[in-house]
Protein backbone atom coordinates (compact mmCIF):
# COMPACT_ATOMS: atom_id res chain seq x y z
CA UNK A 1 0.00 0.00 0.00
CA UNK A 2 2.89 2.26 0.62
CA UNK A 3 4.42 1.57 -2.45
CA UNK A 4 1.22 2.29 -3.86
CA UNK A 5 0.81 5.12 -2.09
CA UNK A 6 4.18 6.50 -3.52
CA UNK A 7 3.74 5.73 -7.21
CA UNK A 8 0.40 7.34 -7.77
CA UNK A 9 2.15 10.31 -5.97
CA UNK A 10 5.15 10.14 -8.25
CA UNK A 11 2.16 9.97 -11.10
CA UNK A 12 0.32 13.37 -10.12
CA UNK A 13 3.67 15.20 -9.88
CA UNK A 14 4.45 14.15 -13.41
CA UNK A 15 0.97 14.88 -14.08
CA UNK A 16 1.18 18.51 -12.82
CA UNK A 17 4.84 18.93 -14.16
CA UNK A 18 2.97 18.43 -17.95
CA UNK A 19 5.76 16.18 -18.05
CA UNK A 20 4.73 12.65 -20.69
CA UNK A 21 5.62 9.31 -18.93
CA UNK A 22 5.88 6.21 -21.48
CA UNK A 23 6.78 2.58 -20.14
CA UNK A 24 7.81 0.28 -23.13
CA UNK A 25 9.02 -2.97 -22.68
CA UNK A 26 11.69 -5.32 -24.00
CA UNK A 27 10.58 -5.02 -27.54
CA UNK A 28 9.89 -1.34 -27.05
CA UNK A 29 5.85 -2.45 -27.29
CA UNK A 30 4.33 0.76 -25.30
CA UNK A 31 3.12 -0.37 -21.99
CA UNK A 32 1.85 2.44 -19.92
CA UNK A 33 1.11 6.16 -21.74
CA UNK A 34 -0.23 8.73 -19.11
CA UNK A 35 -2.32 11.93 -20.66
CA UNK A 36 1.02 13.89 -20.24
CA UNK A 37 2.09 11.90 -23.52
CA UNK A 38 -1.38 11.79 -24.74
CA UNK A 39 -1.11 15.74 -24.84
CA UNK A 40 2.47 16.08 -25.18
CA UNK A 41 2.27 13.74 -28.81
CA UNK A 42 -1.30 14.09 -29.45
CA UNK A 43 -1.70 10.36 -29.47
CA UNK A 44 -3.86 8.41 -27.46
CA UNK A 45 -3.54 4.96 -25.74
CA UNK A 46 -4.66 2.84 -28.39
CA UNK A 47 -3.07 4.47 -31.35
CA UNK A 48 0.21 3.96 -29.20
CA UNK A 49 -0.31 0.11 -29.63
CA UNK A 50 0.66 0.38 -33.14
CA UNK A 51 3.77 2.30 -32.54
CA UNK A 52 6.92 0.60 -31.44
CA UNK A 53 8.45 3.83 -28.72
CA UNK A 54 11.46 4.25 -30.99
CA UNK A 55 9.53 5.19 -34.05
CA UNK A 56 7.03 7.65 -31.21
CA UNK A 57 9.89 9.52 -29.82
CA UNK A 58 12.28 9.47 -32.79
CA UNK A 59 15.14 8.03 -30.79
CA UNK A 60 17.24 4.98 -32.63
CA UNK A 61 16.18 1.31 -31.82
CA UNK A 62 19.62 0.57 -31.18
CA UNK A 63 20.28 3.48 -28.32
CA UNK A 64 17.12 2.82 -26.66
CA UNK A 65 17.62 -1.35 -26.26
CA UNK A 66 20.51 -1.02 -25.24
CA UNK A 67 20.36 1.56 -22.31
CA UNK A 68 22.40 0.25 -19.03
CA UNK A 69 22.10 3.23 -17.06
CA UNK A 70 19.86 6.82 -16.79
CA UNK A 71 20.65 9.64 -19.46
CA UNK A 72 19.15 12.57 -20.67
CA UNK A 73 18.66 13.42 -24.61
CA UNK A 74 17.76 16.68 -25.90
CA UNK A 75 16.41 16.71 -29.03
CA UNK A 76 13.82 18.40 -31.45
CA UNK A 77 11.20 16.71 -32.95
CA UNK A 78 8.67 18.16 -35.88
CA UNK A 79 5.08 17.51 -35.22
CA UNK A 80 2.22 16.92 -37.35
CA UNK A 81 1.45 20.45 -38.12
CA UNK A 82 5.33 21.12 -39.25
CA UNK A 83 6.47 22.92 -35.66
CA UNK A 84 9.77 22.07 -34.30
CA UNK A 85 8.61 21.02 -30.86
CA UNK A 86 12.11 21.13 -28.04
CA UNK A 87 12.00 17.89 -25.47
CA UNK A 88 14.11 16.54 -23.00
CA UNK A 89 13.52 12.87 -22.43
CA UNK A 90 15.17 11.58 -19.37
CA UNK A 91 15.74 7.32 -20.26
CA UNK A 92 15.88 4.98 -17.52
CA UNK A 93 15.76 0.81 -18.04
CA UNK A 94 13.21 -1.43 -15.87
CA UNK A 95 14.64 -3.49 -14.34
CA UNK A 96 13.10 -6.48 -11.74
CA UNK A 97 14.27 -7.12 -8.24
CA UNK A 98 16.74 -9.58 -9.70
CA UNK A 99 18.27 -6.82 -11.93
CA UNK A 100 16.82 -8.14 -15.07
CA UNK A 101 16.13 -5.67 -17.82
CA UNK A 102 12.29 -5.57 -18.14
CA UNK A 103 11.94 -3.01 -20.55
CA UNK A 104 12.57 1.01 -20.30
CA UNK A 105 11.20 4.36 -19.45
CA UNK A 106 10.89 7.67 -20.69
CA UNK A 107 10.12 10.96 -18.66
CA UNK A 108 9.52 13.57 -21.28
CA UNK A 109 9.24 17.58 -21.20
CA UNK A 110 8.17 19.72 -23.70
CA UNK A 111 11.36 22.86 -23.26
CA UNK A 112 10.13 24.26 -26.59
CA UNK A 113 9.37 27.77 -24.67
CA UNK A 114 12.76 27.77 -22.47
CA UNK A 115 14.44 27.46 -25.46
CA UNK A 116 12.58 30.03 -27.18
CA UNK A 117 13.20 32.12 -23.60
CA UNK A 118 16.96 31.52 -23.93
CA UNK A 119 17.18 32.67 -27.32
CA UNK A 120 15.46 35.82 -27.00
CA UNK A 121 17.27 36.29 -23.66
CA UNK A 122 20.96 35.44 -25.40
CA UNK A 123 19.71 37.94 -28.14
CA UNK A 124 19.41 40.23 -25.89
CA UNK A 125 22.52 39.99 -24.19
CA UNK A 126 24.27 39.97 -27.65
CA UNK A 127 22.58 43.64 -28.09
CA UNK A 128 23.23 45.05 -25.15
CA UNK A 129 27.03 43.91 -25.39
CA UNK A 130 26.86 45.22 -28.85
CA UNK A 131 25.87 48.29 -27.51
CA UNK A 132 28.55 48.21 -24.60
CA UNK A 133 31.54 48.02 -26.74
CA UNK A 134 30.71 50.15 -29.49
CA UNK A 135 28.50 53.12 -27.80
CA UNK A 136 30.39 56.41 -28.65
CA UNK A 137 29.76 57.49 -24.77
CA UNK A 138 31.81 55.82 -21.92
CA UNK A 139 29.81 53.12 -19.59
CA UNK A 140 31.28 51.91 -16.39
CA UNK A 141 30.07 50.30 -13.17
CA UNK A 142 31.85 50.74 -9.57
CA UNK A 143 31.45 49.45 -6.07
CA UNK A 144 30.28 51.01 -3.34
CA UNK A 145 33.29 52.61 -2.84
CA UNK A 146 34.08 53.46 -6.01
CA UNK A 147 36.19 50.82 -6.97
CA UNK A 148 35.49 50.16 -11.35
CA UNK A 149 34.55 47.05 -11.47
CA UNK A 150 33.47 47.03 -15.30
CA UNK A 151 34.17 49.73 -17.83
CA UNK A 152 33.92 49.98 -21.84
CA UNK A 153 36.33 50.73 -23.93
CA UNK A 154 35.12 54.19 -24.95
CA UNK A 155 35.60 55.19 -21.22
CA UNK A 156 38.77 53.54 -21.36
CA UNK A 157 39.78 55.60 -24.42
CA UNK A 158 38.42 58.71 -23.50
CA UNK A 159 40.98 58.76 -20.52
CA UNK A 160 43.77 58.00 -22.12
CA UNK A 161 44.22 54.44 -21.92
CA UNK A 162 44.61 51.43 -24.59
CA UNK A 163 42.57 48.96 -22.91
CA UNK A 164 39.53 48.63 -20.08
CA UNK A 165 41.90 46.26 -18.27
CA UNK A 166 44.70 48.85 -18.33
CA UNK A 167 41.60 51.70 -16.96
CA UNK A 168 40.34 48.72 -14.27
CA UNK A 169 43.97 48.14 -13.07
CA UNK A 170 45.11 52.16 -12.75
CA UNK A 171 41.91 53.47 -11.24
CA UNK A 172 41.03 50.68 -9.25
CA UNK A 173 41.50 51.90 -5.78
CA UNK A 174 38.64 54.65 -6.48
CA UNK A 175 36.11 55.84 -9.03
CA UNK A 176 36.64 59.60 -7.45
CA UNK A 177 40.53 59.95 -7.99
CA UNK A 178 39.50 60.81 -11.36
CA UNK A 179 37.93 63.85 -10.67
CA UNK A 180 40.26 67.11 -11.30
CA UNK A 181 38.45 69.22 -8.36
CA UNK A 182 38.32 67.19 -4.95
CA UNK A 183 35.15 69.06 -4.22
CA UNK A 184 33.10 68.17 -7.51
CA UNK A 185 33.70 64.16 -6.54
CA UNK A 186 32.62 64.99 -2.58
CA UNK A 187 29.43 66.84 -4.22
CA UNK A 188 28.79 63.62 -7.20
CA UNK A 189 28.69 61.30 -4.17
CA UNK A 190 26.33 63.32 -2.33
CA UNK A 191 24.00 63.45 -4.80
CA UNK A 192 23.74 59.82 -5.02
CA UNK A 193 23.61 59.29 -1.36
CA UNK A 194 20.82 61.72 -1.32
CA UNK A 195 19.07 61.02 -4.10
CA UNK A 196 20.08 58.32 -5.65
CA UNK A 197 20.95 59.99 -9.03
CA UNK A 198 23.29 61.70 -10.55
CA UNK A 199 22.34 63.67 -13.82
CA UNK A 200 24.24 66.25 -16.69
CA UNK A 201 26.72 66.50 -14.02
CA UNK A 202 29.66 69.04 -15.63
CA UNK A 203 32.98 68.40 -14.63
CA UNK A 204 36.63 67.62 -15.11
CA UNK A 205 38.41 64.49 -15.12
CA UNK A 206 42.05 63.00 -15.04
CA UNK A 207 43.64 61.33 -17.93
CA UNK A 208 46.21 58.98 -18.06
CA UNK A 209 49.65 61.86 -17.98
CA UNK A 210 47.87 64.07 -15.93
CA UNK A 211 45.33 66.20 -18.72
CA UNK A 212 42.05 66.77 -18.14
CA UNK A 213 38.96 67.08 -20.09
CA UNK A 214 35.75 68.07 -19.80
CA UNK A 215 32.38 65.48 -19.41
CA UNK A 216 29.11 65.30 -18.61
CA UNK A 217 28.30 62.50 -16.44
CA UNK A 218 25.07 61.04 -15.32
CA UNK A 219 25.20 57.84 -12.54
CA UNK A 220 22.77 55.74 -10.73
CA UNK A 221 22.81 54.00 -7.41
CA UNK A 222 22.64 49.61 -7.89
CA UNK A 223 21.30 47.48 -4.91
CA UNK A 224 21.74 43.99 -4.22
CA UNK A 225 18.43 41.14 -3.90
CA UNK A 226 17.86 43.06 -0.29
CA UNK A 227 17.16 46.65 -1.33
CA UNK A 228 20.79 48.06 -0.14
CA UNK A 229 23.15 50.02 -2.48
CA UNK A 230 26.13 48.18 -3.24
CA UNK A 231 27.24 50.23 -6.14
CA UNK A 232 26.28 52.58 -8.96
CA UNK A 233 26.57 52.58 -12.64
CA UNK A 234 26.70 55.22 -15.23
CA UNK A 235 27.99 56.24 -18.54
CA UNK A 236 30.32 59.62 -19.13
CA UNK A 237 29.73 62.05 -22.21
CA UNK A 238 32.85 63.83 -23.62
CA UNK A 239 32.00 67.40 -23.64
CA UNK A 240 35.53 69.03 -24.23
CA UNK A 241 34.76 70.70 -28.23
CA UNK A 242 31.58 71.74 -26.24
CA UNK A 243 33.13 73.75 -23.76
CA UNK A 244 36.08 74.92 -25.98
CA UNK A 245 33.39 76.44 -28.11
CA UNK A 246 31.45 77.57 -24.99
CA UNK A 247 34.43 79.29 -24.02
CA UNK A 248 35.13 80.72 -27.71
CA UNK A 249 31.81 82.00 -27.86
CA UNK A 250 32.53 83.72 -24.26
CA UNK A 251 35.62 85.30 -25.58
CA UNK A 252 33.83 86.38 -29.04
CA UNK A 253 31.29 88.05 -27.19
CA UNK A 254 33.39 89.96 -24.67
CA UNK A 255 35.00 90.95 -27.60
CA UNK A 256 32.10 92.21 -29.51
CA UNK A 257 31.25 93.98 -26.16
CA UNK A 258 34.30 95.43 -25.49
CA UNK A 259 34.12 96.75 -29.15
CA UNK A 260 31.19 98.00 -29.03
CA UNK A 261 32.04 99.96 -25.99
CA UNK A 262 35.82 101.30 -26.91
CA UNK A 263 37.16 103.58 -29.57
CA UNK A 264 38.59 101.40 -32.94
CA UNK A 265 41.41 103.93 -32.65
CA UNK A 266 42.37 105.01 -29.40
CA UNK A 267 41.27 101.92 -27.38
CA UNK A 268 39.66 104.21 -24.75
CA UNK A 269 35.62 104.20 -24.06
CA UNK A 270 34.05 105.43 -26.78
CA UNK A 271 31.06 108.24 -27.32
CA UNK A 272 28.46 105.44 -26.27
CA UNK A 273 30.43 104.21 -23.04
CA UNK A 274 30.34 107.54 -21.93
CA UNK A 275 26.89 108.28 -22.39
CA UNK A 276 25.75 105.28 -20.98
CA UNK A 277 28.71 106.31 -17.55
CA UNK A 278 27.17 109.60 -17.25
CA UNK A 279 23.79 108.48 -17.33
CA UNK A 280 24.05 105.92 -14.65
CA UNK A 281 25.93 108.67 -12.52
CA UNK A 282 23.68 111.07 -13.07
CA UNK A 283 20.83 108.82 -11.59
CA UNK A 284 23.72 107.88 -8.57
CA UNK A 285 24.74 111.22 -8.05
CA UNK A 286 21.09 112.69 -8.12
CA UNK A 287 19.76 110.04 -5.53
CA UNK A 288 22.81 110.79 -2.76
CA UNK A 289 23.07 114.25 -3.39
CA UNK A 290 26.60 114.44 -4.53
CA UNK A 291 28.36 117.05 -6.94
CA UNK A 292 29.19 115.26 -10.24
CA UNK A 293 31.67 117.02 -12.80
CA UNK A 294 31.97 116.60 -16.55
CA UNK A 295 34.97 117.62 -18.65
CA UNK A 296 35.09 118.58 -22.62
CA UNK A 297 38.15 119.00 -24.69
CA UNK A 298 39.34 119.54 -28.14
CA UNK A 299 42.92 119.43 -29.68
CA UNK A 300 43.48 122.71 -31.05
CA UNK A 301 43.82 123.23 -34.70
CA UNK A 302 43.66 119.56 -35.62
CA UNK A 303 42.30 120.28 -38.76
CA UNK A 304 45.73 122.12 -39.70
CA UNK A 305 47.32 119.50 -38.06
CA UNK A 306 45.83 116.87 -40.51
CA UNK A 307 46.28 119.20 -43.44
CA UNK A 308 49.68 118.93 -42.65
CA UNK A 309 51.11 115.83 -41.97
CA UNK A 310 48.32 113.69 -43.33
CA UNK A 311 45.83 111.83 -41.38
CA UNK A 312 48.32 108.62 -40.63
CA UNK A 313 50.27 111.16 -38.61
CA UNK A 314 46.65 112.69 -37.36
CA UNK A 315 45.59 109.41 -35.95
CA UNK A 316 49.16 109.11 -34.36
CA UNK A 317 48.39 112.21 -31.83
CA UNK A 318 44.90 111.54 -31.55
CA UNK A 319 46.30 107.91 -29.66
CA UNK A 320 48.90 110.03 -28.26
CA UNK A 321 46.95 112.58 -26.68
CA UNK A 322 43.90 109.89 -25.95
CA UNK A 323 46.86 108.05 -23.60
CA UNK A 324 47.95 110.86 -21.82
CA UNK A 325 44.73 111.87 -20.85
CA UNK A 326 43.64 108.31 -19.77
CA UNK A 327 46.66 108.40 -17.58
CA UNK A 328 45.94 112.37 -16.40
CA UNK A 329 42.39 110.84 -15.01
CA UNK A 330 43.82 108.32 -12.46
CA UNK A 331 40.89 108.10 -10.29
CA UNK A 332 39.34 104.51 -10.62
CA UNK A 333 36.21 106.23 -10.65
CA UNK A 334 36.92 108.37 -13.46
CA UNK A 335 36.02 107.71 -17.06
CA UNK A 336 38.47 109.43 -19.94
CA UNK A 337 36.57 108.59 -23.24
CA UNK A 338 36.86 110.24 -26.91
CA UNK A 339 33.60 111.89 -27.78
CA UNK A 340 34.02 112.20 -31.22
CA UNK A 341 36.83 113.31 -33.92
CA UNK A 342 39.34 115.40 -32.01
CA UNK A 343 37.25 115.85 -28.85
CA UNK A 344 37.85 113.92 -25.48
CA UNK A 345 35.44 113.32 -22.12
CA UNK A 346 35.95 112.77 -18.85
CA UNK A 347 33.43 112.32 -15.99
CA UNK A 348 34.45 113.16 -12.62
CA UNK A 349 32.10 111.23 -10.28
CA UNK A 350 32.05 112.77 -7.06
CA UNK A 351 34.22 115.78 -7.55
CA UNK A 352 33.04 119.70 -7.05
CA UNK A 353 34.54 122.65 -9.26
CA UNK A 354 37.11 123.32 -7.59
CA UNK A 355 38.60 119.73 -8.32
CA UNK A 356 37.12 119.81 -11.52
CA UNK A 357 38.89 122.71 -12.33
CA UNK A 358 41.95 121.37 -11.22
CA UNK A 359 41.80 118.27 -13.51
CA UNK A 360 40.95 120.60 -16.70
CA UNK A 361 44.36 122.32 -15.64
CA UNK A 362 46.23 119.27 -15.37
CA UNK A 363 44.77 117.88 -19.14
CA UNK A 364 46.48 121.26 -20.67
CA UNK A 365 49.91 120.86 -19.00
CA UNK A 366 49.61 116.67 -19.89
CA UNK A 367 48.96 117.50 -23.75
CA UNK A 368 52.07 120.42 -23.47
CA UNK A 369 54.47 118.09 -22.00
CA UNK A 370 53.64 115.67 -24.73
CA UNK A 371 55.73 117.89 -27.03
CA UNK A 372 54.14 117.10 -30.44
CA UNK A 373 55.11 119.31 -33.03
CA UNK A 374 52.37 121.14 -34.77
CA UNK A 375 53.77 124.20 -36.58
CA UNK A 376 50.60 124.95 -37.95
CA UNK A 377 48.82 125.94 -35.04
CA UNK A 378 48.30 129.75 -34.43
CA UNK A 379 48.75 129.11 -30.36
CA UNK A 380 51.60 127.28 -30.02
CA UNK A 381 54.74 125.24 -31.79
CA UNK A 382 53.42 121.75 -29.87
CA UNK A 383 49.70 119.84 -30.06
CA UNK A 384 47.78 121.82 -27.66
CA UNK A 385 44.23 121.41 -25.74
CA UNK A 386 41.50 123.71 -24.80
CA UNK A 387 39.22 122.41 -22.10
CA UNK A 388 35.62 123.03 -20.53
CA UNK A 389 34.27 122.08 -17.48
CA UNK A 390 31.25 122.24 -15.21
CA UNK A 391 29.90 120.41 -12.21
CA UNK A 392 26.23 120.40 -10.57
CA UNK A 393 24.37 117.95 -7.58
CA UNK A 394 21.56 116.58 -9.54
CA UNK A 395 18.01 116.88 -9.08
CA UNK A 396 14.42 116.40 -10.81
CA UNK A 397 14.65 119.26 -12.85
CA UNK A 398 17.98 119.00 -14.68
CA UNK A 399 19.74 116.69 -16.92
CA UNK A 400 23.36 115.59 -17.59
CA UNK A 401 22.73 116.85 -21.21
CA UNK A 402 22.34 120.41 -19.74
CA UNK A 403 25.44 119.81 -18.01
CA UNK A 404 27.53 118.48 -20.83
CA UNK A 405 25.55 121.80 -22.45
CA UNK A 406 27.21 123.78 -19.93
CA UNK A 407 31.15 122.42 -20.32
CA UNK A 408 30.40 122.57 -23.77
CA UNK A 409 29.93 126.40 -23.29
CA UNK A 410 33.31 126.61 -21.04
CA UNK A 411 35.15 125.28 -24.16
CA UNK A 412 34.02 127.12 -26.57
CA UNK A 413 34.93 130.79 -23.93
CA UNK A 414 38.34 128.70 -23.82
CA UNK A 415 38.45 128.57 -27.40
CA UNK A 416 37.61 132.27 -28.06
CA UNK A 417 39.69 133.59 -25.34
CA UNK A 418 42.93 132.46 -27.00
CA UNK A 419 42.36 128.52 -26.96
CA UNK A 420 45.43 125.92 -24.85
CA UNK A 421 43.78 126.62 -21.79
CA UNK A 422 41.08 125.58 -19.36
CA UNK A 423 37.43 127.42 -18.09
CA UNK A 424 35.14 126.19 -15.76
CA UNK A 425 31.44 127.03 -15.96
CA UNK A 426 29.62 126.69 -12.90
CA UNK A 427 25.90 125.00 -13.61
Amino acid sequence: MKLLDRVLALSNLVGLAEMAYIEADQDLNVITWNTGAVKLFNCSEQETSLITLDRLVHIGTKELLECQNPKKITKTIVNDKGDEIWYDFFITPIVNIKGERKGISILVKDISKEIQKNSVLVEYRKQLQEIYEFAPVGIYKADKQGNFILANYELAWMLGYDSVKLLVSKRKNNFYKIFVDIKKAREFQEYLKETEEVNRFRTQLLKKGNSSLWTLSFAKNVHDENGRVNGFSGFVIDISETIHAENALKDANAKLTLLSVQDGLTKIPNRRKFDDFLSSEWARHKRDQVELSVIICDIDFFKFYNDTYGHQEGDDCLIKVAKAIKNAVFRPADLAARYGGEEFSVVLPNTDGKGALKVAENLNRCIEDLKIQHKSSKVAKHVTLSVGASSTIPNSNTSFEELLLRADEALYEAKETGRNRAIYKPF
